[in-house]
């Protein structure tokens, strides 16, 4: 039986691997590079494989085929025909009567050739024009006539719209349609945009005005151009960029993975349904059912042998549980605790078994071999009697688990570290810890935040157990959830500077409760950097007042804060780690993203 199913899978598996084969080697690339029969066989198990009909499938190819286009936006620039035609018909209409005539100069042609003379020549030059050496007289002569302050004001006017003129002309040439770019669907619609005839309108615009300036003279007045504006064509681009984004966000791509999809698909069920596969698959899971039919019916013989033996354990474990109840008595109970304290003291503790003093304890020294006599447990120490409580505690909980106490739990510890010694935080810490991989809820209250680092030292999953902060402010008590490690306790430093983002983001919080924080971070930081106290309020007068002396008294403190606000009073705080050239440490401690307002 075995055999038949190994041969019939060889088959089975041979035929796939070569319908993966064909798939992978077909020309549009419809599958990934890598493509094999492991692929194969979850895409028969998604049971999405289906044929299409020949148009279908032309209609995928073509997609597929279809080059994906990126069209380019057009920066749109501002171009004001209406403002250079306007600058422009004030130069023609502007003239310069002359002061001193000169009778060689019968009209604008000369006129403009010896303006053209005197800035290409310097006194005592031959003129390049007839050869002749050009006198002083004549060049003083010609220096009066053209450089009077209307000439000059004129021709730097011509000058600044010529400019104009030519920035405007470039920023028209420069707007370059490429329909190329663009899907099909999308070509009509630019076209129907006409920005290139609008350009060539615009261009045809600037050559009436270009040619206008080139004939103005300053000595001639024209008469103003009257010319049509065109179409304002940065509507057109605008409507054109937003053409540009529906073509670049065509989900051309999307439907190349899809086309390729559904195409894989089709030539899946095309080869499954050439080899028979649903035909062979059934015969296949039929030698499976068999076999499997075969190995229960061997699996239920060999269950109810199995069954009475657990049967038998379970009788002899049910025994062994009573017995154990039985010997769990409170002198094995003082025995743990014994074991668990003979490292740290000096006593040991001693269960009555008598009839008079049942239940009860006595105490007895454990420094000398000798029989001591037993003394009343009242003579110990509070933190003696505290660590006792506390083991026996643990002992009873551990009992009730024994015993098989379904009922859930909820276990509180009210700062168990409370009148111990430094010698006993280890001892607790350790039996604590283990009480956080018990099946009942354990919630640990404390103020010792060396305690409470220690207890919970490799066990900060903030997922899998909860850890809370409480800060107590001037009205109320806020209890904020300790989300990850970057929220937890690091060092007191640290925590100064966590305590005061808190207090300083609460509303509630008057402003009179983050200036002790302030001077008690400002006395950490210039001790650890052996930095003196007038050196680092050195020019900070306001802020020694501030923070050094008023944080300890209340003698008019409202009128020394003049009323300064959180934020005010936070400020001054950077300013100071500014002055001392402590802006990192400050940024580090308190957060660059925090936008402190002056």
């Amino acid at each position: 039986m075995k055999n038949d199913i190994n041969i019939k899978e060889e088959k089975i598996k041979d035929k796939l691997s070569k319908i993966a084969s064909k798939i992978k080697k077909d020309k549009l690339n419809i599958v990934h590079p890598n493509y094999n029969i492991k692929n194969l066989k979850q895409d028969i198990e998604s049971k999405n494989f289906k044929e299409l009909d020949e148009e279908t499938i032309k209609k995928y190819e073509k997609i597929i085929n279809s080059e994906v286009k990126k069209a380019s936006k057009i920066n749109i620039e501002k171009i004001d025909l209406q403002d250079l035609l306007n600058k422009t018909n004030i130069i023609l209409q502007k003239e310069v009567k002359e002061k001193k005539a000169i009778a060689r100069f019968e009209n604008k042609d000369k006129i403009e050739f010896a303006m053209k003379g005197k800035d290409i020549h310097k006194k005592g030059d031959v003129c390049a024009f007839c050869g002749n050496k050009i006198s002083d007289d004549v060049f003083e002569e010609l220096i009066v006539y053209f450089s009077v302050d209307e000439v000059s004001e004129l021709e730097n006017n011509i000058k600044t719209i010529k400019k104009l003129h030519k920035e405007l002309e470039e920023k028209v040439e420069n707007i370059n349609i490429n329909e190329y770019e663009f899907y099909e669907k999308y070509k009509k619609e630019m076209k129907n945009l006409n920005i290139d005839g609008l350009k060539v309108k615009y261009l045809e615009f600037l050559f009436e005005i270009k040619k206008a300036l080139d004939e103005k003279s300053i000595f001639t007045k024209l008469d103003k151009l009257n010319l049509e504006l065109p179409k304002n064509i940065e509507e057109l681009l605008q409507k054109y960029n937003e053409l540009v984004n529906q073509n670049n966000n065509d989900d051309l791509v999307k439907q190349k993975e899809e086309a390729k999809e559904k195409l894989k698909n089709h030539y899946i069920a095309e080869e499954l349904d050439k080899i028979d596969y649903s035909s062979q698959e059934a015969e296949l899971n039929r030698l499976k059912k068999e076999k499997e039919d075969f190995k229960k019916n061997k699996f239920d013989k060999q269950n109810e042998v199995i069954e009475e033996i657990n049967k038998k354990i379970k009788f002899i474990d049910t025994k062994i549980n009573e017995l154990q109840k039985q010997t769990k008595n409170e002198k094995i109970l003082a025995q743990n605790i014994n074991k668990k304290l003979e490292k740290y003291v000096s006593f040991e503790l001693v269960h009555c078994e008598n009839t008079n003093q049942k239940g009860e304890y006595k105490i007895k020294c454990t420094r000398t071999d000798k029989e001591t006599k037993e003394r009343d447990i009242t003579q110990l120490s509070t933190g003696e009697k505290n660590i006792i409580a506390f083991l026996y505690f643990i002992e009873k909980l551990n009992e009730i688990e024994e015993n098989g106490n379904n009922k859930e739990k909820v276990v509180i510890f009210d700062d168990p570290m409370n009148s111990n010694d430094d010698t006993m935080q280890y001892l607790i810490i350790k039996e604590l810890q283990k009480l956080f991989d018990e099946p009942f809820k354990t919630i640990i209250l404390t103020h010792n935040k060396h305690f409470y680092m220690n207890v919970t030292y490799s066990k900060k999953c903030y997922t899998r157990n909860n850890f809370y902060r409480l800060y107590s402010t001037d009205v109320e008590t806020e209890i904020i959830k300790i989300n990850d490690r970057n929220e937890d306790f690091k060092t007191s430093y640290q925590e100064l500077w966590q305590q005061l983002k808190i207090l300083e983001n609460n509303d509630s919080v008057s402003e009179f409760v983050i200036l002790n924080l302030i001077r008690r971070i400002i006395e950490t930081y210039t001790k650890f950097n052996n930095i003196k106290e007038n050196d680092f309020y050195e020019d900070m007068e306001d802020a020694r007042k501030l923070f050094n002396v008023n944080s300890h008294s209340i003698d008019d403190f409202e009128a020394e804060l003049n009323g300064k606000t959180k934020k005010e009073i936070i400020q001054l705080l950077k300013e100071c780690f500014e002055k001392n050239n402590a802006i990192n440490h400050f940024e580090k401690f308190y957060g660059k993203e925090q936008e402190i307002e002056k």
